[in-house]
């Protein structure tokens, strides 16, 4: 890790949320297009934040306490891009100097100016705000940051068979004990704990850690969401 961008993670919020700020911006985007992205995904945020999926899971954090709103979900491109998944990402602490606060939700136009995509984003980021209203969370904790991470990927939909399928994925697995789309689950929890500073050299060990209750963790869902094919 470069020097300021150890600084920057040391220095700015004080944990995981600080980390979603890409500081490093490379080059710059035509205005036009960078224009065009920004408008399709805050259409596309405003017309999946009244999709009945999505209105459960915040209905579900405004229960627990949590006020949020579609105010919190801000679409940003160029030095404001999260990298915590490529689509999106969960502010777990304030970043003032970014315009963003603890409960957040930032969407990287440049990847969320797509129905599907925006859909996908806004579950998984709504899944770490559950469970940031529910409990403690210390975005430090590397087994915290594991157990959110592997929630998000199961019930977002983003391991769903047409989701493995479109990436290409073989539906003939590696031989092991997980299904899947287990594997899956497994597979996208580590790249987006991996991408943790602090937990780099141990995400695959983190998740080991806390696979066996964190993946069979459905809340605030009764039972696996019916409208995903998992398998």
């Amino acid at each position: 890790m470069e020097s300021s961008t150890k600084e920057y993670w040391e220095g700015v919020a004080g944990g995981w949320g600080k980390w979603v700020w890409n500081q490093a911006s490379e080059g710059v985007a035509d205005p036009w297009d960078q224009e065009r992205q920004h408008g399709s995904c805050e259409r596309w945020v405003r017309h999946w934040w009244a999709d009945k999926n999505i209105k459960f899971l915040v209905d579900e954090i405004r229960m627990l306490g949590r006020d949020m709103k579609l105010e919190n979900v801000k679409c940003v491109g160029g030095y404001k891009a999260v990298t915590l998944s490529g689509q999106g990402g969960y502010i777990w602490k304030d970043i003032p100097e970014a315009g963003f606060k603890h409960g957040d939700i930032a969407m990287n136009e440049k990847d969320c100016h797509t129905s599907a995509a925006v859909k996908k984003a806004l579950r998984h980021e709504l899944i770490h705000a559950f469970d940031d209203a529910r409990a403690y969370v210390n975005p430090s904790d590397c087994h915290h940051h594991a157990c959110s991470e592997i929630r998000a990927a199961r019930l977002s939909g983003e391991c769903a068979l047409g989701e493995e399928l479109l990436r290409g994925k073989s539906l003939s697995g590696d031989g092991g004990s997980l299904t899947l789309g287990q594997q899956c689950v497994n597979r996208r929890a580590n790249l987006s704990v991996s991408r943790n500073p602090a937990c780099s050299r141990v995400s695959q060990q983190a998740i080991q850690t806390v696979w066996e209750a964190c993946v069979a963790d459905t809340a605030p869902y009764h039972r696996y969401p019916l409208d995903i094919i998992f398998y």
